[in-house]
């Protein structure tokens, strides 16, 4: 038969190790996918490229939809 004191001291041992085990688990992987990085040269000669664009063009407003989906993105893995 165990007395009262050996019996908290079980509970206080398990708490104590139960919490370091939940310390030790390293944190869930982001599902966000990254965004592709680019230099600054090829940003710099995308922003060439888009000014160049005629007015009222498609692959401008396409282009201006991938940065916002970029900046989801990297809201997504914060």
């Amino acid at each position: 038969m165990r007395l009262p004191w050996e019996i908290a001291a079980l509970a206080l041992a398990a708490i104590v190790a139960a919490s370091c085990t939940s310390l030790a688990v390293p944190p869930a992987p982001s599902l966000c996918p990254a965004p592709k990085a680019y230099t600054a040269a090829e940003e710099a000669r995308a922003a060439r490229e888009l000014v160049a664009l005629p007015a009222g063009a498609m692959l401008a407003q396409m282009i201006a939809d991938y940065g916002r989906e970029r900046a989801e993105l990297r809201a997504c893995r914060r």
